[in-house]
This record gives C-alpha cells, structure tokens and sequence, in this order.
C-alpha cells in the first residue's frame, strides 16, 4: 500500500471531480505552489495511483449492448485467461474474483449480435469453462471516485 499525504488526496479528489481542474487553483486553494502539485501529480501517475482519462456514457455513443460478463475458468489457467481477455479491444474492465466467477469483465459492444460474437471469442478461449452474461439496460452510476472515499478514511483515522 502507497501511503499518501493530505495534498495529495486533495488532488485525486480535485481531478475527480474535474479532470481538467487548474494546477494553479489546486496550488492557490491548497495553498502550496503549483511546482508542488505538478511533482505530486506527476508521482501519482507514475506510480499508477492515477490515471487521466474520460469516462463516456456508451449508449450516447451508440453502443447499445454494453454487458458484464462473469467468466468461469480453468482456475490453473485463470490468470493467463484474464490477460487474454483484457488484449480484446471491447472488454473495458477485467478482474479476477471470488464467487461463481473467476473473471469479471466489462464488455460494451454497438449491437447484440457484436455482443454475441465478443461472448463467442471468449467463450472458445482456452481455459475457459463457462460464461454467464448480464446485459446492462441502463447506467444510474459510473464513477470512480475513490478521493472521497480517501476523505472518509481521513474523518474515521481523525476520530481514533
């Protein structure tokens, strides 16, 4: 585990809420430079703590059959299996879990029938046992807004 300091969950917050958030407000608000956010931000992607990128709504941009799919595996074949998964172009997010699965993915396909081609590239991969599919048929929350979360581990540390 990174241990990060309060500028530094600030930040994350920041960007979370605006991932086009000024280094200069952030610097004036927090009262440090702005040489010390662009250091802190350039170390929290370098270690991977952040990544800067836009999160879309897939209907607005015609992918109607946006699905998770939970993968059974081979368990001596799970970890290579996931790495092949996340090579595919469509699959947006891949984890290794407990559970039914072994594998859970995000997969966002234009139409059912891409959809169902996607089920049958994974399907025929080796290893894998069986798979189950959850057509997505409406997004009410698509975050990942983990600073807020960090300031609530601020509050609770606080209290001890």
């Amino acid at each position: 585990m990174i241990t990060l300091d309060q500028t530094e969950i600030k930040i994350i917050s920041f960007l979370q809420e605006d991932a086009r958030f000024p280094f200069v407000k952030m610097a004036k608000s927090l009262g440090v430079t702005e040489g010390t956010i662009r250091r802190k931000f350039n170390r929290l992607t370098k270690q991977g703590i952040i990544k800067t990128t836009a999160i879309c709504d897939p209907y607005a941009l015609g992918f109607d059959a946006p699905a998770f799919v939970g993968v059974r595996a081979v368990q001596k074949k799970a970890d290579s299996l996931a790495k092949k998964i996340a090579e595919m172009p469509e699959v947006q997010f891949v984890a290794m879990t407990t559970g039914d699965f072994e594998i859970m993915t995000h997969v966002v396909a234009k139409s059912n029938k891409l959809l169902f081609n996607i089920l049958i590239k994974i399907s025929n991969l080796d290893g894998v046992k069986g798979t189950n599919t959850f057509l997505m048929l409406g997004i009410y929350k698509q975050r990942w807004n983990l600073g807020n979360l960090l300031k609530q581990d601020e509050i609770k540390e606080k209290k001890k």
